[in-house]
């Protein structure tokens, strides 16, 4: 999973809405079996473009990011964790976030590393997010 690629990924779908609490993404899978690469941890990307942000979301994975590009803050359960490229931080599981690229004209890019898969696999895996009108639902 070449860094090139996954830019080159994320870009082609760059015109598109994408997911209101994720931007665009891409999940990274084995090539032979469509799952996971590992059985514990799932890998991916997302975009953000210039000004954009995402509704809150919270689910029962804990998930660490790095910053490839741009930026922005994340907020954590009302606290605000600002951050550029390079910067890595982590969301523990079941606390709203949402993410806020704060360039205007400039894409940013978080790649992430959760444990849904070993969460899915103990059959605890949930995730929720806001509405526009703030409602909660059931994702």
């Amino acid at each position: 999973y070449r860094g090139a690629d996954i830019l080159g990924a994320l870009e082609t779908m760059r015109a598109f809405p994408g997911d209101p609490h994720r931007g665009r993404g891409v999940e990274f899978v084995n090539p032979l079996t469509h799952e996971h690469p590992f059985p514990t941890f799932a890998y991916g990307a997302q975009l953000l473009r210039g000004g954009e942000s995402s509704r809150s979301f919270r689910h029962t994975a804990s998930t660490l990011f790095c910053e490839l590009a741009g930026h922005g803050y994340t907020e954590v359960n009302g606290k605000r964790f600002e951050w550029g490229p390079n910067d890595v931080f982590v969301v523990p599981n079941s606390l709203w976030h949402h993410h806020v690229n704060a360039s205007l004209g400039e894409d940013a890019v978080l790649y992430s590393v959760s444990d849904r898969p070993l969460v899915e696999k103990i059959g605890q895996y949930f995730a929720q997010g806001r509405t526009a009108d703030n409602a909660v639902v059931a994702l």
